[in-house]
């Protein structure tokens, strides 16, 4: 009997393993998607953080808002944040091979600030500025 027949057949069965093995770790992993607009004027907030609490899973908004990035199946803390306004955080279950859509309305935050006192030291002597029509030609344009 010659070996290559049974070669054959092994590497058939090999290629047939790794042909179906893109298509099963596809579906362990969902997908999260949605938008990060402004709470009161409904407009989109580019640059907002959206990062899965205790991973390295996450990505920014986009110009028009929208974010979007694969992650594996389960359940997730998501936190919404950008400078300026409130941090929200949303519990997620993610579906096996489906979108899931959050879409977050972040609130200004209103940060009271305490007194603050500027003080500065150092001389000040008096003088005198003297300016010419051609100091004034001699100013660059835009």
């Amino acid at each position: 009997m010659h070996p290559f027949p049974r070669r054959a057949g092994l590497a058939a069965l090999l290629l047939a393993l790794f042909a179906l093995a893109p298509d099963a770790a596809a579906q362990v992993w969902g997908e999260i998607r949605g938008s990060v607009v402004e709470a009161t004027t409904g407009e989109p907030i580019p640059g907002a953080n959206v990062i899965i609490e205790g991973t390295s899973f996450g990505t920014i908004s986009s110009r028009d808002g929208r974010y979007s990035f694969p992650i594996p199946e389960g359940r997730y803390l998501v936190r919404f944040s950008f400078v300026g306004y409130e941090t929200i955080r949303d519990s997620v279950a993610v579906a096996r091979g489906l979108p899931t859509t959050v879409d977050v309305r972040l609130a200004e935050d209103a940060i009271a600030l305490g007194e603050a006192t500027v003080t500065a030291s150092g001389e000040t002597q008096p003088g005198i500025s003297v300016i010419t029509p051609q100091t004034i030609r001699n100013l660059p344009t835009p």
